[in-house]
């Protein structure tokens, strides 16, 4: 169809009803790329044509003639939206007349009205009729007030909603030319009533998951809801979250939350409405806020509105924790440094006064006040100084390979299991046992002179002590008095011996018992000298009997090479119900002089009295945060992890006073005699001491990394908080599985205990050990022992990874922050300013001076300041620049200010010859017009500026001259 404009143009003169309109186009004409092209440009034009000579009014009278026809109201409408698009778009800079004028002197809406009323139900029709009075009531808002002059016009859009709720396009055009025409404040009081806001607000519920029908819908509540009645009606229906819910959901698109927050802002004005807000969606409805800011800070309109929201929140008492949850500071912190530069300097100012209400609510809430406590820089170089101590007091301690006892638990080859006494009579007699503790020659073959020495440089410490522990009918431990029918040996309480109660494969083994030792001097023992002796009367007599629970060997070796004391303990344990004997060794090594000599010149002393510092200046940083913070100390989960590593930093060091306590002058000199004096207590000292410093090494490692305050870690944190409540839960049902199969094990083996079997389910959980279970039984396991091994290795740990995973991304999807992301900052300006030489020398200033600074530090460095100088410095002559700098090796900075200084000298110069030869012009025009007129002609005076460094004596002050005034007039009077 030919342009329905220029068929308005052409008969603008004669009538508007004798237009004759063009018919369609074939359909064999197909338009091309080019084609396309030309008419675009041709409907510019057009366009153009229309907006000068004022032809809308005429388009108008051409509806009005052809109202009854579909197609001719169609085009007709769809020309004065375009008109009205391209005005509001770039015509206002061209031309002086509006085309609303045109439209609302020709009752272009009471047509468009008519039109919305004769054809209800054609949406081609609908639509440009529509966008026609959606455009012009923006265009002219004053005018718009015509509307009222159909009084079922609210009605008749609206009409357009309801009849055609399958389509998408149309609504969203009703809804945008209902929400123009409420932009003018008459016209809102006048068709806004409760059942409109109510039926919007029912459509808003049903289509908020559609992006374009949710911000339709907001555009014309947003402007609804100002008005108080409406708004109250409107938050009694529970449209607060449903706007909530809708911004959720469509956070991500600018348009949709503005028209969000507008309406949330106008709303916003109650208390009451402002606590619903903070509330709703289980106190979430500041997250979503303050997430859809995060996603368009760089949007001025958004932010604006979006923190004028928020402050209106954060007045509220009851919602001071709510604002500061979501590190709404923080968040307008970033904004305020986003907004740089003279152009926002009033958007900068209205984000500082909000600023000032969101530390207000830090401020009075003690929980958030403690959780904003920032890490300074000096924090984080000495808890890195205080680490690199702790990895170096880790590299320099004593205990190190040389210590390791493994290989003389090795050498000792003992079996996990016997099955009965002769087995473990034929142990302790064998060669694995006797060839290493009690050696009789050298690996050479040569006899060995000295019984006590053991295997190269480690020697016997006194005598090897057995201990039995027997049991009562009852079987209970009871004291036995000694007889000579039952040689048992000495019998020693509890509280007499020097061992200590221990647990065994499930079996507590209590402390005391009846006490022997193997003999070794021929001279102490001269009827039995050897072990293998003693042990043969062991059999004779029956020591060993139905009635012992427990047999524990132990005895002291000294490793001269290294001075350290190591201290073995063999532990046999008798089951009651099969005769079985489970046996265990422990070796555990003790150094006396961890200095390696006197601890004044040692390096490790004066290391440990650095980390005793350290530890002291964390217990006095520890005490300052708890008198401060109070209550809320043991809420924040930094400082209790500060807090246990000083009660472990603490502990490790009562730990190493009761270790010097205990190794005293008086228990070498015990050692050193004939009879046997236990180390377990040492040992088990010195091994707690090492424990606290590998778990403090440990925590200290993991917390270093909240030092560096890396932003992806802190988000990750923040996700793991959230999902604190999932992660609690999955462990109860871990530990339920975990359960599960001990008891699973308890009951299909031969286990002494419950807690034995979780204990070794736990372990085979960690270490994910097969072989130890595997050779804890007989050669031929039982299927409950193979089918254990299936579930526990192959099905756990990865179902365990499977079933964490959701609880993450479900703690993402309920964090309380986002991600850090780039963001772009707000755009100034479309039209690029034009090259300068003043922007250009501006630019080289700043470069320059950056440079300069550099420089200046750099050489800083290495200088010294002038009151560290001597007196003789200053009296040396400097040496010239130029024997130092030369032209070709200037930095860069300079050479750039050369080629700038002579450019700007050759521009002086042409300035300068053009000057010239203007004056030179100026003085022969001069002269012609003088004569011409019969004038006396004057020669041009010359004056010669005069420099302040050419004057004779420099210009006086005020004062001066005024002191010097009233001197000689005294001197006149004298």
């Amino acid at each position: 169809m030919q342009r329905f404009s220029r068929a308005v143009l052409s008969t603008r003169k004669s009538a508007a009803d004798d237009a004759t309109l063009l018919g369609d186009r074939k359909k064999s004409d197909a338009p091309s790329a080019d084609d396309l092209a030309a008419d675009i440009d041709q409907v510019e034009l057009e366009l153009v044509q229309v907006l000068r000579e004022n032809g809308v009014s005429e388009i108008c009278k051409t509806i009005k003639s052809e109202i009854n026809t579909i197609w001719a109201v169609q085009t007709g409408f769809k020309t004065l939206a375009s008109v009205g698009h391209f005005y509001f778009s770039c015509g206002e800079q061209v031309f002086t007349v509006t085309p609303s004028d045109g439209f609302y002197d020709s009752d272009g809406i009471v047509l468009a009205l008519f039109a919305l009323r004769q054809f209800p139900h054609h949406p081609a029709l609908l639509c440009p009729v529509l966008d026609a009075i959606s455009i012009y009531a923006k265009l002219d808002v004053e005018r718009a007030l015509a509307f009222c002059a159909v009084d079922d016009g609210t009605q008749l859009i609206m009409n357009c909603v309801r009849n055609h709720s399958d389509k998408p396009e149309v609504i969203c055009m009703a809804l945008d030319a209902l929400g123009s025409l409420i932009l003018n404040d008459d016209l809102r009081t006048h068709i806004a009533t409760a059942a409109l806001v109510e039926e919007l607000q029912a459509l808003l519920h049903r289509y908020k998951s559609s992006l374009n029908l949710a911000r339709a819908f907001l555009y014309p509540l947003s402007n609804l809801v100002v008005l108080r009645e409406l708004g109250q009606h409107f938050v009694e229906h529970n449209g607060i979250p449903t706007v909530l819910h809708a911004l959720q959901m469509h956070k991500d698109d600018a348009q949709t939350t503005w028209y969000a927050l507008a309406l949330l802002n106008a709303l916003a004005t109650d208390s009451y409405h402002t606590s619903i807000m903070a509330t709703v969606h289980e106190s979430r409805g500041v997250r979503m806020i303050a997430r859809a800011i995060a996603k368009h800070v760089d949007v001025e309109e958004i932010t604006l509105e979006g923190f004028q929201l928020l402050e209106c929140i954060a007045i509220v008492p009851d919602c001071f924790r709510v604002i500061n949850q979501n590190h709404v500071l923080d968040l307008a912190y970033r904004a305020v440094a986003l907004y740089k530069g003279p152009q926002y300097a009033h958007t900068r100012l209205e984000l500082a006064q909000r600023i000032t209400t969101f530390q207000k609510c830090a401020i009075q809430d003690g929980h958030v006040y403690a959780m904003h406590e920032g890490v300074t820089h000096g924090d984080s170089v000495l808890y890195t100084v205080f680490l690199l101590f702790v990895a170096l007091y880790a590299a320099l301690s004593p205990y190190g390979h040389e210590t390791n006892t493994a290989p003389l638990v090795q050498l000792l080859r003992l079996p996990p299991l016997m099955t009965s006494v002769p087995q473990l009579y034929t142990y302790l007699s064998g060669a694995p046992f006797q060839s290493t503790l009690f050696p009789t020659t050298w690996y050479n073959g040569e006899p060995l002179d000295n019984p006590r020495l053991v295997v190269g440089s480690l020697y016997l410490l006194g005598a090897v002590q057995v201990r039995q522990v027997r049991a009562t009918s009852n079987g209970s431990t009871a004291e036995f008095v000694m007889t000579s029918q039952a040689p048992f040996g000495n019998w020693s309480s509890a509280a007499a011996s020097q061992s200590a109660a221990m647990a065994v494969h499930g079996y507590d083994i209590p402390a005391g018992g009846y006490l022997t030792t193997l003999p070794l001097d021929p001279q102490l023992a001269p009827g039995c000298a050897t072990a293998v002796c003693a042990l043969q009367q062991w059999v004779q007599v029956g020591w060993l009997d139905a009635s012992t629970r427990a047999v524990v060997v132990e005895w002291n070796l000294y490793n001269v090479a290294m001075d350290a004391a190591v201290a073995f303990q063999l532990v046999f344990v008798f089951d009651a119900a099969n005769g079985a004997i489970y046996s265990s060794v422990t070796a555990q090594s003790v150094l006396f002089n961890p200095y390696q000599g006197l601890f004044l010149v040692s390096g490790l002393f004066y290391l440990e009295l650095a980390l005793v510092g350290f530890t002291l200046h964390a217990l006095y940083t520890v005490v300052a945060k708890v008198r401060r913070y109070r209550q809320y100390y043991f809420y924040i989960p930094s400082h209790v992890f500060d807090l246990v590593l000083v009660v472990l930093w603490l502990a490790m060091w009562g730990s190493r006073l009761r270790f010097l306590a205990l190794t005293t002058y008086s228990l070498s000199v015990q050692l050193a005699g004939s009879s046997f004096v236990s180390l377990q207590e040492v040992a088990a000292v010195a091994k707690q001491e090492r424990v606290l410093f590998g778990c403090i090494s440990l925590l200290m490692w993991l917390n270093w990394v909240r030092y560096l305050a890396l932003k992806k870690l802190r988000y990750l944190l923040c996700v793991l908080d959230a999902s604190m409540a999932a992660i609690a839960s999955y462990g109860v049902y871990a530990s339920i599985v975990v359960l599960g199969l001990a008891h699973f094990r308890y009951t299909s083996t031969s286990s002494p205990s419950l807690w034995a079997s979780i204990a070794e389910v736990l372990k085979n959980l960690v270490y994910q050990d097969s072989s130890a279970v595997l050779s804890a039984r007989d050669p031929h396991p039982l299927w409950t022992d193979v089918l254990y091994l299936v579930i526990v290795n192959c099905f756990t740990v990865p179902w365990a990874l499977m079933a964490l995973a959701p609880h993450l991304r479900a703690g993402y999807a309920t964090s309380a922050r986002e991600p850090e992301k780039a963001v772009e900052p707000p755009k100034r300006s479309l039209a690029k300013s034009k090259r300068s030489f003043k922007r250009t020398m501006t630019a080289f200033t700043k470069d320059l001076k950056v440079m300069l600074e550099q420089r200046q530090l750099t050489i800083r460095k290495h200088a010294f300041a002038p009151w560290e100088q001597s007196d003789a410095s200053w009296n040396e002559r400097a040496a010239p620049l130029e024997q130092h700098v030369r032209p070709l090796t200037a930095p860069e900075m300079l050479t750039k200010l050369r080629r700038l200084v002579d450019a700007v000298i050759a521009d002086t110069a042409v300035m300068d010859a053009s000057t010239g030869g203007l004056v030179s012009r100026l003085e022969h025009a001069h002269h012609v017009l003088r004569s011409h007129f019969g004038l006396p002609d004057k020669p041009r005076i010359h004056t010669n500026p005069v420099m302040l460094s050419q004057l004779k004596s420099p210009p006086e002050s005020y004062v001066y001259r005024r002191r010097s005034s009233g001197k000689d007039t005294r001197e006149a009077s004298a």
